[in-house]
C-alpha cells in the first residue's frame, strides 16, 4: 500500500514541475502578445500620420501631387 502512496507523491511531483512550465510559457507568450498590440496600434499611429500627411499636402496643394513650392505658385 505505501508502495501506491509513493507512486503518487511522485507523480504529484512530476505534475508540479510540468504545472511551472506551463505557467511560464503562458507568461512569455502573454508578454509576446502584448508587445504585438503594442506593435499593432503603433504601425496603426504611422498609418494613420501618413493620411494625415496625405490630406494635408493634398489641401495644401489644391488636389496637385506637386508641392506648390516645386511648382513655383
Amino acid at each position: 500500500m505505501s508502495l501506491e502512496i509513493d507512486k503518487i507523491e511522485m507523480r504529484k511531483k512530476e505534475l508540479q514541475v510540468e504545472l511551472k512550465k506551463v505557467e511560464t510559457q503562458l507568461v512569455e507568450v502573454l508578454s509576446s502578445v502584448e508587445l504585438l498590440k503594442q506593435k499593432k496600434f503603433s504601425i496603426l499611429g504611422a498609418i494613420t500620420l501618413c493620411d494625415e500627411f496625405t490630406v494635408k499636402n493634398d489641401s495644401d496643394n489644391n488636389g496637385s501631387s506637386i508641392p506648390q513650392q516645386i511648382a513655383g505658385v
